[in-house]
């Protein structure tokens, strides 16, 4: 779920406004997509494309050899 949708949609939802009951849930929810976020852009940032996996060898193996 996109934050920006989270935020317009499901925290301020007049069901959800205004509850002292769903107030901890939308912090720890809002926390979550913040790390999650953060540690998406970082991780993309340190690992440069040759770290990532790539084809399968097997993949790799049956180009050759056909």
């Amino acid at each position: 779920m996109d934050s920006k949708y989270f935020i317009e949609n499901v925290k301020d939802h007049y069901y959800i406004q205004n509850r002292d009951d769903c107030r901890p849930y939308i912090i720890e929810t809002l926390k979550f997509m913040y790390d999650l976020q953060l540690t998406s852009s970082v991780t993309n940032s340190i690992a440069p494309t040759l770290a990532r996996p790539s084809v399968g060898l097997c993949v790799v193996y049956s180009k050759i050899i056909t």
